[in-house]
């Protein structure tokens, strides 16, 4: 399968193109993409919003050792992309429990059963790094929907997230794919 090279959502119509080099990421999501987004969308996004970005190993034994990694190191911004803890927590099975069970185990992400929400069927990187003892290692979702990690470097696909604001209401819908929340100020 080719690497994803426009967003996997597009905004208003509009496809956003994808960096071109690896350190572009950062402005891309917090200038060009943001900026990209209407002025209501801007308005409900928390600007200083806490993603998590410790090293993670992958041989971990359980959630909880999961997360402390993850949260030893922190980066505030506007947009960041999801960690891999945020992927395993989207399957709905209850033995994907771990970085290493999601690894592993087709199981965790066969999306025949709708196991994980998360599932693209493309490529596309978390914001953590690996523990390979290079810099340059980083978590991604494979094509198949396994956790792995790859060289910064190669041409992956992101999802940006955001954290909105306390402000942010629920004023309709019941999150289905025919009828998504709607959000308001």
């Amino acid at each position: 399968m080719s690497p994803i090279t426009t967003l996997g959502r597009t905004y208003n119509g509009t496809a956003y193109t994808l960096p071109t080099a690896e350190a572009d990421l950062n402005t891309y999501l917090n200038s060009t993409y943001y900026n990209g987004l209407n002025a209501t969308a801007r308005s409900m996004v928390k600007s200083d919003a806490v993603y998590k970005v410790g090293v993670l190993y992958d041989n971990n034994s359980n959630m909880t050792t999961d997360m402390n990694q993850l949260n030893a190191a922190k980066w505030k911004g506007k947009v960041g992309l999801i960690d891999p803890s945020e992927y395993v927590r989207a399957s709905t099975n209850s033995s994907c429990t771990n970085i290493t069970a999601y690894y592993n185990s087709s199981s965790c992400y066969n999306n025949s059963s709708n196991h994980n929400w998360m599932y693209l069927n493309d490529i596309w990187w978390t914001m953590s790094p690996n523990s390979y003892g290079s810099s340059n290692i980083v978590w991604d979702v494979r094509s198949d929907g396994h956790l792995s990690a790859d060289l910064a470097f190669d041409t992956n696909g992101v999802r940006p997230v955001v954290t909105l604001s306390s402000s942010v209401k629920i004023t309709g819908g019941d999150r289905s794919s025919g009828n998504p929340y709607q959000l308001s100020l």
